[in-house]
C-alpha cells in the first residue's frame, strides 16, 4: 500500500512538473499558426492551488505581406479563475497584465483583410484564456499609434497606463440605479506631456450599447504633436497646450454627448519654407487670434453630438457658437460639465 501511495504521489508530481512545459508547447504551436501574425512565449508557470497560470515574455508580431513588425509584447500575464463568480455559478476568468506594450498601425483598407486580422487577434486571446473575461487589469501599459503612410509620418503614445475593468460577465449584487454594473477606470500619460483619465460605466449584457463615459485629457504640449498637426492640419506650432473634456451616454441604440477642446497660449509656426504652407500658417495664426478669449488666452469650443449608432450627428452650429462665445462673451470652463446621463438620451424615430 505504501508503495502504491508513493507511486501515485510521484506520478502526480511528475505531471505537475510537466504541465508548464505542455502548456507552453501547446500555446506556442497555436500562436505560430495565427493568420497574419506569429507569436511565441518564453515561459509558463502553473499555480494549481488558485486555478491560475502565468506566461512570461509573450511576443506577437504582425507578419502580413512579407513584412514583420512588432504588434504586442508583455513582460508577464496572469490568467486565473474568478473564484467569487464560480461560487455564484459562473465560470469566468481574470487577466492581469504587467507592462504590456502594443503597437498599432492603420489597418489595410480591404474589409476582408481587416476581418481576418480581427479574427486572428481574437484567436490569440482564446488560445491563452478560453474562459469569458470578467476582470482585466493593466499595470504600466504602453500603446503607440504610428502612421507611416501620412506626410509626414507620425506616432502618438499612451504611456504608464493603469487600467481596471471588471464585472463584464457577472453582476455582483444589484446593479446601480442606472443599471450599469460594469466599470472601467484608466489613467495614463498621453502624447508625451499630458495626462488622460477615462471612466466608463456600462451594461455589457444589454442588447444595444448602454453606457456613460467621461474622459479628461490635460496639459498636452502641442509642439510635441507637430508631425500630427502637419499631417492633418497642415501647420506646426511653436507652443501651446491642449486640454480635452468629453462626456457621452448611450442606450436603446442612440447616444448623446459633447467634446470640449481648449487650447491655451497658442503660437503658430510661421517660418515655413513653402509659400502655400507659410500662407496657411498665417491664416491659422490669424484665426487663432480672432477666436481667442483674451482674458484667458484660450481658444475653446463645445461640440455637442447625438444620433443613432451608424448615424452620428455632430452639431457644427453649436461648435461655431461655442468658439464665438469663448472668444467674445465668456470663456468656457476647463472641466467636465456632468450633465450627460443615459436618462438624457432621446431617440428620435
Amino acid at each position: 500500500m505504501a508503495l502504491w501511495i508513493a507511486g501515485v504521489i510521484l506520478t502526480l508530481a511528475g505531471l505537475r512538473a510537466a504541465l508548464p512545459w505542455a502548456v507552453k508547447s501547446y500555446a506556442n504551436r497555436r500562436l505560430a499558426r495565427l493568420d497574419g501574425y506569429k507569436g511565441a512565449l518564453r515561459d509558463v508557470d502553473v499555480h494549481l492551488w488558485r486555478g491560475a497560470y502565468a506566461v512570461r515574455g509573450l511576443k506577437i508580431e504582425k507578419a502580413d505581406g512579407g513584412e514583420v513588425s512588432p504588434f504586442f509584447e508583455c513582460e508577464e500575464i496572469d490568467f486565473s479563475v474568478e473564484w467569487g463568480a464560480l461560487l455564484r455559478g459562473r465560470l469566468v476568468g481574470e487577466i492581469a497584465l504587467l507592462r504590456p506594450r502594443m503597437n498599432l498601425r492603420p489597418e489595410a483598407a480591404e474589409r476582408r483583410q481587416r476581418g481576418r486580422m480581427d479574427r486572428s487577434r481574437a484567436g490569440a486571446v482564446d488560445i491563452l484564456m478560453p474562459l469569458e473575461i470578467n476582470r482585466l487589469t493593466i499595470e504600466d501599459g504602453f500603446v503607440r499609434w504610428r502612421d507611416d503612410g501620412s506626410k509626414p509620418p507620425f506616432a502618438v503614445d499612451l504611456e504608464h497606463m493603469d487600467l481596471r475593468a471588471e464585472n463584464f460577465e457577472t453582476v455582483r449584487g444589484a446593479a446601480d440605479a442606472r443599471g450599469l454594473p460594469a466599470t472601467v477606470r484608466a489613467t495614463s500619460r498621453a502624447f508625451g506631456t499630458g495626462t488622460l483619465a477615462v471612466s466608463l460605466d456600462a451594461d455589457p449584457l444589454a442588447k444595444t450599447p448602454t453606457f456613460e463615459l467621461r474622459s479628461v485629457l490635460r496639459d498636452v504640449e502641442l509642439s510635441g504633436l507637430n508631425d500630427l498637426l502637419d499631417a492633418y492640419a497642415k501647420f506646426r506650432v511653436n507652443k501651446g497646450t491642449l486640454a480635452l473634456y468629453a462626456e457621452a451616454a448611450a442606450k436603446d441604440g442612440g447616444f448623446t454627448g459633447y467634446v470640449k477642446p481648449i487650447i491655451k497660449d497658442l503660437e503658430v509656426d510661421k517660418s515655413r519654407r513653402s509659400f502655400l504652407k507659410k500662407l496657411w500658417a498665417h491664416v491659422a495664426a490669424a484665426a487663432g487670434v480672432l477666436l481667442k478669449n483674451q482674458a484667458k488666452d484660450q481658444i475653446a469650443t463645445k461640440i455637442p453630438f447625438e444620433g443613432e449608432f451608424g448615424d452620428a450627428d455632430p452639431d457644427l452650429w453649436s461648435a461655431t457658437g461655442g468658439l464665438l462665445k469663448n472668444a467674445f462673451i465668456r470663456a468656457l470652463t476647463p472641466s467636465l460639465e456632468g450633465g450627460v446621463k443615459i436618462k438624457n438620451v432621446d431617440i428620435k424615430r
